[in-house]
């Protein structure tokens, strides 16, 4: 059986990426943290 624990990793990135990031969490209406694991 896997475990399913959730990690936190800092992340540094130009704020000009996570302003994007943002706007398109809001369109979404996911949050940050998804939609930048889902691009990555």
């Amino acid at each position: 059986m896997m475990r399913s624990d959730k990690k936190r990793v800092q992340f540094r990135a130009p704020h000009r990426l996570i302003d994007r990031t943002d706007a398109l969490a809001d369109v979404l209406e996911e949050d940050r943290t998804n939609v930048l694991v889902t691009a990555l």
